[in-house]
């Protein structure tokens, strides 16, 4: 792993951890002693590796180091800073803010070719590949094509659509012949690549293909394709993989697709062999709303998305057209393949599985904001989008961003008047650019809610919100009025004057009922609250049928308190707001039956949280049979439901969310809670991992993460954010398959324990006694580990936070000669263990640990070593001692094992009683000695 040091930012720091000392909070230990070595190149914005090659780019420099030893190989000087590095066939190309371009490689230097003019494509007249493309049916998006045949369908797809082109081309003659042929057009690298490989395993990233184009006119007969592979990166929901064969072979394509996987309903015939179009990803979940459903319940359902995961793609919509996070901006939807991005002026279509920027339609303020009291003015079903502005609700089409129906609201003086009782101030005071003199504007009267539910789209009347500041500053837009349109006709269904007044976050449904609560606005409750004089208020939970906005049942006995709603599996629960910024925070929550009203059970205050930042959750969400709160309590009867394992003790827990710097919400799929906790924040549902962060993103300050689709998306949502995070972008991660999954687990800040050790001659950091049972501990790991062969949890050593708090102090000496190693169990396997990850880490050296408890116990230790080094028999020799008596004497792993590279389990019983374990290793002979990772248990 190379890093940039940021030697100013550390110093920085190292100043904020000594303030932190001095109030008593406990220090961390810092893991840039274990690097292997540290070189000054300047100022660096950008790295990347080549072979054994470690390249820099800097503030005006271009630096070439050695992979192994950090040696300065050399530096040259360039215009600007450089910002993009790109490797190739023995060269990388450089590119810098001043425009310039730099390419560098062995041999004499060569003059870039300039070309002034534009070739044309050789235009193609061939009857057959013009048929082939217009059955294919895909004209925008990226291609994939499995040989390159007379390179004809290759010109032609050029010529007729819209499609970037990547071929797979096993015939060196052939790569050179089309790419010198897409070179001259200026093709190369823009519309179309050629890549040398092999059709029987596919290189190509999952879901990246619109469309595929295959068959024995182009070199693929499907006796020799990586069918899986194939599938496997034809995108969900309308990707075709299309054969340019024979007819003749169709039969043998049919079986070998249905064989390597390709559902049979998915398999068709065409004029030159097979047409392959995917349908939607099995258990893959949608969002649709601000709050994912109907029902709010912020949970997409999705059955695919899982924890561990990896970058499925990286880059495009940035922070220019987005809402300020701050603002808290509104969520981003994903249906049918496809992800919608609402900007401030701006909607964005995205193909969400392979990034690209389908459409950007402009509709001058169409945000809307904060989404925590307004709900959203954004929905979809996945054909179209549906959008309001003023008093007109939009209809796009999903594919192309056009308008192809309005559905305007006529306001009636009635509704006038009344949405003018409902806001404090009858008009909002502003100044005129021109003269800068003020004036006071009445604010004009909005479609606010919008939703859908079958054959209806809802909505309510309120007013337009002046340019808020900050998301606190955002006020409740209540309404008198709900109605309903024909979404089929555009024509008004019905409508119903509340008694009071309804909140846009207290309005959900279901497939035949509408059920919000009419409550008194929440300028009179403020006021009635501070008065503490309720007699005169009115709450009341109801139900109306979506067909006619009849009447279905009311609960007249609602919590004052209780100002928005959820909906799942025919349960109700009635809450706070879905915000931290307003009075009635940590008030409790009631469930009712959606079937008649009546109260299921209640819970009071102080049972669960929303409290404000820094806190575990803003919004409750429903997964399921089960409701967070962010304790987990079952949606029928309210009681406790899930509990946690604490890693030092072993005892149960009840379930809680853990994170920092929480001024977001959580987004949930039935595997997964992804949330910003500084960065990108997310857990596994299904088992008690740790939490796993991806910090270099900052996400928004509400719902910018969105678990759907099969994947983890997060659209850019960090705009205006001044932090120091790297990449203000979109990303999609999906899950993989993978040993090493490194995470961190939180075990809550009243320990206020750190971790730290005195290293190589630095300060000496005492520990501190922990009550434990057991003690996982993975020596100079990345970070805390789930154990899926029992369910155990290894804690990193050192400790992956920087806060200090929540961990047991363990603290480690080591003599100058010591060090620690670490590498990939992914990349290098390590034979004889199902655990590899514990062994790609670890010390040598002759250190001690100490481990303290705060009870005598009996305890067994087992302790892990991998030799990573080529050495043989005799070639690492030493002794193992615990609380100074020798347990393990002239260790030898290569002599046992037979050979470098493999696990070494030892375990030693009968240790105690005790309430400190001390760990020494003492070198005999050969190399310094080692040790991987240790586990305390109490017998």
């Amino acid at each position: 792993m190379i890093r940039i040091n940021a030697q100013e930012l550390r110093e920085a720091y190292k100043n904020h951890k000594q303030q932190k000392a001095q109030k008593g909070e406990p220090k961390y230990y810092d893991p840039v002693p274990l690097a292997k070595w540290n070189t000054d190149a300047g100022r660096v914005y950008t790295l990347t590796i080549a072979g054994d090659k470690v390249i820099a780019g800097g503030k005006g420099t271009l630096t070439l180091m050695d992979v192994r030893s950090g040696e300065k190989l050399w530096q040259k000087p360039v215009e600007g800073s450089v910002r993009g590095l790109s490797v190739s066939e023995g060269r990388f190309i450089a590119t810098t803010t001043t425009g310039h371009i730099y390419c560098f490689g062995e041999g004499a230097s060569d003059s870039a070719k300039v070309v002034s003019h534009r070739p044309s494509v050789p235009a193609c007249t061939a009857e057959s590949t013009a048929q082939a493309i217009d059955e294919l049916g895909v004209t925008e998006g990226y291609c994939l094509m499995l040989g390159a045949g007379d390179g004809s369908l290759l010109v032609d797809l050029l010529k007729r659509t819209g499609l970037t082109v990547y071929c797979l081309e096993p015939d060196a003659e052939k790569r050179a012949r089309i790419r010198g042929l897409l070179d001259e057009a200026e093709m190369l690298g823009t519309r179309a690549q050629v890549h040398g490989g092999s059709f029987d395993a596919l290189p190509y990233a999952p879901y990246c293909g619109n469309c595929i184009l295959w068959g024995g006119r182009l070199g693929s007969e499907a006796a020799g394709v990586d069918v899986k592979g194939l599938y496997r990166s034809l995108r969900p929901w309308g990707g075709v993989a299309y054969e340019y064969g024979n007819k003749s072979s169709a039969l043998a394509s049919r079986s070998a697709l249905i064989g390597g996987g390709v559902p049979e309903n998915e398999v068709a015939d065409g004029s030159f062999g097979t047409v392959v179009k995917r349908g939607p990803l099995p258990g893959a979940g949608e969002w649709t709303r601000a709050h994912a459903n109907p029902g709010n319940t912020s949970s997409s359902g999705d059955d695919v998305v899982k924890p561990p995961l990896g970058i499925l793609w990286w880059g495009g919509v940035g922070p220019e057209r987005i809402v300020s996070r701050h603002w808290r901006a509104p969520v981003p939807l994903f249906s049918k393949g496809h992800m919608f991005i609402q900007g401030q002026h701006d909607i964005i279509g995205v193909d969400a599985y392979t990034g690209r920027e389908m459409w950007d339609r402009h509709i001058e303020d169409i945000g809307r904001f904060p989404p925590t009291f307004r709900g959203g003015n954004i929905i979809t079903d996945g054909d179209r989008v549906y959008c309001v502005k003023g008093l007109t609700c939009y209809a796009l089409d999903a594919k192309t961003g056009k308008t192809v129906r309005e559905y305007a609201h006529t306001l009636t003086p009635e509704q006038q008047e009344e949405a003018r009782r409902l806001i404090p101030l009858h008009g909002v005071l502003t100044q005129k650019a021109e003269s800068g003199k003020y004036e006071l504007r009445n604010p004009s009267v909005v479609w606010e809610f919008l939703g859908m539910a079958g054959n209806r789209m809802i909505g309510t009347l309120g007013y337009d919100a002046a340019n808020l500041k900050h998301c606190g500053m955002a006020i409740p837009n209540q309404s008198r009025f709900i109605f309903a349109y024909d979404k089929t006709t555009g024509e008004k269904a019905w409508e119903v004057r509340l008694e009071r007044t309804v909140m846009p976050t207290a309005i959900v449904s279901d497939d035949q009922n509408l059920y919000f609560i009419d409550r008194t606005d929440e300028w009179t409750y403020q006021a009635m609250r501070r008065r503490k004089d309720y007699k005169n208020f009115f709450s009341k939970l109801k139900a109306v049928r979506l067909s006619d906005g009849k009447m279905v049942w009311t609960n007249d006995n609602l919590n004052p308190k209780r100002k928005a709603l959820l909906l799942s599996r025919g349960v109700i629960v009635a809450t706070e707001n879905f915000s931290d910024d307003q009075a009635d925070m940590n008030a409790g929550l009631s469930a009712f039956s959606a079937a008649d009203g009546k109260l299921l059970w209640e819970r009071g205050p102080g049972r669960y949280t929303t409290s404000r930042r820094g806190g575990p959750v803003r919004k409750v969400f429903i997964v399921g049979d089960t409701l967070y709160t962010p304790e987990a309590v079952d949606l029928r009867t309210g009681e406790d439901c899930l509990v946690c394992e604490d890693p030092l003790t072993g005892e149960p827990s009840p379930f809680q969310l853990s994170g920092q710097n929480f001024c977001g919400t959580v987004s949930a799929g039935n595997h997964i809670l992804a949330y910003r906790s500084t960065g990108l924040g997310f857990k596994s549902l299904d088992e008690d991992s740790p939490w796993y962060w991806l910090s270099e993103k900052r996400t928004s300050c509400w719902i910018s993460m969105l678990p759907a689709g099969g994947m983890l998306l997060a659209p850019e949502g960090s705009s205006t954010c001044v932090c120091s995070f790297n990449y203000k972008t979109s990303l999609a991660l999906i899950p993989v398959d993978r040993q090493e999954s490194w995470g961190l687990y939180l075990r809550g800040s009243e320990l206020g324990q750190g971790v730290g050790s005195w290293w190589k001659g630095g300060e000496k950091i005492v520990g501190r006694p922990a009550n434990f049972s057991q003690l996982r501990l993975n020596l100079n790991a990345p970070g805390d580990h789930y154990d899926t062969t029992d369910g155990g949890k290894s804690l990193a050593w050192p400790q992956v936070t920087a806060s200090g708090k929540n961990f047991i102090v363990v603290p480690v000496q080591g003599t100058d000669a010591a060090a620690g190693f670490r590498f990939n169990s992914d990349f290098t396997p390590i034979p004889g263990t199902a655990r590899p990850w514990i062994y790609s880490s670890g010390l040598t050296g002759e250190i001690k640990l100490e481990i303290l408890g705060t009870e005598e116990k009996d305890y067994r230790v087992i302790l892990h070593f991998m030799e990573p080094e080529q050495v043989g028999k005799g070639g690492r020799v030493f002794d193992v001692l615990i609380n100074s008596k020798t347990v393990l004497s002239r260790l030898d792993i290569v002599g046992e094992t037979g050979a470098s590279n493999r696990a070494l389990v030892k375990e030693v019983t009968g240790v105690g009683p005790c309430k400190t374990v001390e760990l020494s290793l003492r070198r005999v002979s050969g190399k310094p000695p080692l040790l991987c990772g240790v586990e305390v248990i109490a017998e």
